[in-house]
């Protein structure tokens, strides 16, 4: 079993179940950390969480798992020899608490861990060694000190239930006199559930956040988007086009505009024997920019019509609501100066929000074949809007980031199947002009490999309606497309359907059901597709090269996340099987695996 990890001055705990916290007021719970900390980490139990990551690890990695324990079993008893941990409440919450954040700009930044104890003097007596108590003194306000071997003072404060450690005074002094303690309250109830049952979990207190750093934070955005407007005004980045810069741009006013409205963060991780969940929370200031923007997005029901065919590569779902869908990318970028196309695509933006798209999934089957079904309220409609900017785009555009090289083809009423009216799109790109938003080099051989061995320079869509749903699928031709809605229409035994596949349903039914966004992918492709994106890394000196990787049979295991926009809270879940982890594995060290 794993001990508890000391780390303050090389002895006390780095850093679980809410006996750890008092119920307080209106169903609140209170902790033992001020709450106006900035900062806070929490452990859900030492001794359970090292328990339950064990487990994930033995399964995902059994042989790693088994000598990694062993290490750090023995690295942790040489750091407690001659102490006695048994006054340490072994399931109660432990936290590091980080305290006046400016002082990580003179590279002093005060810290204490709490220790959850049956009783201070009993833990005092048993984990101090003999030579430490001898030097052990107190001041007035009851914080005592005592000298460790290699000359670090640390100070301990009597919390009750707690012991408060630090090599820093100041924060002791603070626990030894009247204090607010931290709550659950400015988190809300979501993000409190996911506070109290992480096993690992991190807590910012945007509100301390913003009032000690804002006036640095707004500096920061400032000169960033100067720097961002001389590039595009003088051109200085020749890779990049001025559309791309402007987009730049934009995500980054909207990412300090959710810093400065955010009220609380959260990052979270359950350690589970089938993988690994975490979530990542933020709340925000009601009636601030960001929470208007969030109340834009609709989570309304929708009813699911037919089964996506198994065998995908990438699935996404996408439940973003009109007003929201309107701040989105719309995935089409005029060349330099084409002042009418930048119209036309806000126009395009704007179009299809009015379409009212309610529900849209995608999958990619690899070698670029994509079926994308959506359910929207107008759905002639929106086969028009879908159209409008393939009919007006010219050479030199981005369609969905790669660089048209000759004006689209589009056919109305190309075809006709199973009661739907299709049109044709024909895209032909340059992918040399592609991939030069990447500086010359490793990377863009890499992305103009990868580019070439998806789509051949070419692809064919086919965009149209039954009255119903509004159906998309891109292909090489017509027959490959008329298979892939077969498969579709064809679905009678769910089994034999995507939701009907195991490993894609083990990571579905660890997502919420009433999610904004979701993407579950498939782990091989995964693997193939980034790992030579991270050997790029390798020119770092000791940084490993991964690979070469080889493709393991055996069932389909997938990864996913999923977006959630729920009242004042915007959220990420996502989820890691064992079993992924323990294929990626094989992958690299070139398992072929057993099955037929």
């Amino acid at each position: 079993m794993l001990r508890f990890i000391f780390a303050v001055a090389g002895l006390f705990p780095a850093v679980s179940s809410l006996t750890a916290a008092s119920g307080g007021n209106d169903g609140e719970t209170t902790f033992p950390f001020p709450a106006d900390a900035p900062i806070v980490v929490s452990l859900n139990g030492y001794e359970k969480v090292g328990s339950r990551l064990i487990a994930m690890l033995a399964e995902a990695m059994p042989n790693e798992a088994t000598i990694l324990t062993k290490e750090v079993e023995e690295q942790l008893n040489k750091l407690i020899e001659g102490r006695k941990i048994t006054e340490v409440r072994k399931d109660a919450k432990c936290f590091l608490v980080g305290h006046d954040l400016s002082g990580l700009l003179e590279n002093k930044f005060p810290v204490s861990v709490l220790v959850p104890v049956t009783s201070y003097k009993k833990f005092r007596d048993s984990f101090l060694t003999k030579d430490e108590l001898r030097t052990l003194n107190r001041d007035q306000n009851g914080v005592e000190s005592v000298g460790s071997a290699s000359g670090t003072i640390l100070f301990l404060a009597d919390l009750k239930e707690y012991v408060a450690i630090s090599t820093n005074k100041d924060p002791i002094t603070a626990y030894t006199d009247k204090y607010t303690a931290g709550s659950t309250k400015p988190m809300g109830r979501e993000m409190a559930e996911v506070f109290v049952k992480a096993d690992v979990a991190l807590y910012l207190n945007m509100q301390v956040v913003n009032a000690q750093f804002g006036d640095q934070i707004r500096t920061f955005k400032n000169l960033t988007e100067w720097v961002i407007r001389q590039a595009i005004d003088q051109g200085k980045i020749q890779f990049l086009s001025k559309q791309y810069l402007n987009a730049v741009k934009a995500k980054l006013s909207g990412l300090f505009q959710g810093i400065n409205d955010c009220r609380a963060l959260i990052l979270a991780a359950e350690f589970r024997a089938d993988g690994l969940l975490f979530r990542g929370l933020a709340r925000f200031a009601e009636n601030s920019t960001t929470w208007e923007a969030i109340q834009a997005a609709s989570s309304e029901a929708v009813k699911v019509v037919g089964y996506i065919p198994p065998g995908v590569a990438w699935y996404s779902e996408n439940r973003l609501g009109d007003a929201f869908l309107t701040m989105m990318e719309s995935g089409f970028i005029p060349t330099e100066g084409d002042q009418d196309g930048s119209k036309l695509i806000a126009k395009y933006s704007r179009d299809k929000a009015t379409a009212g798209l309610r529900y849209e999934r995608s999958a990619d089957y690899g070698k670029g074949t994509v079926l994308t079904l959506a359910d929207y309220k107008e759905p002639v409609k929106a086969v028009q809007v879908l159209l409008s900017p393939y009919k007006v785009a010219s050479p030199g555009w981005r369609i969905k980031g790669l660089v048209v090289k000759t004006a689209p083809v589009v056919k109305e009423r190309a075809e006709s199947y199973r009661g739907f009216t299709f049109a044709e799109v024909g895209l032909s790109f340059d992918m040399d002009a592609t991939v030069e938003i990447a500086p010359a080099g490793p990377l863009r051989e890499i992305f103009l490999n990868e580019y070439k061995h998806i789509l051949n320079g070419k692809t064919r869509t086919w965009i149209g309606t039954d009255g119903k749903v509004v159906a998309q699928v891109a292909t090489n031709d017509w027959p490959d497309a008329k298979k892939v809605l077969d498969a579709y229409l064809e679905q009678k035994d769910r089994t034999k359907t995507l939701p009907g596949d195991p490993g894609f349903r083990l990571v579905r039914q660890q997502l919420p059901t009433d999610v904004a966004y979701l993407e579950i992918n498939e782990i091989q492709s995964v693997v193939a597709r980034y790992t030579p994106v991270i050997n790029l890394y390798k020119v770092i000196p000791g940084f490993p090269e991964i690979g070469p990787v080889k493709p393991v049979r055996t069932d389909p295991a997938y990864v996913g996340y999923a977006v959630t926009i729920k009242g004042d809270s915007l959220g990420l879940i996502g989820f890691v099987p064992t079993k992924s982890v323990s294929i990626a594995r094989k992958m690299f060290e070139g398992e072929s695996g057993n099955r037929p």
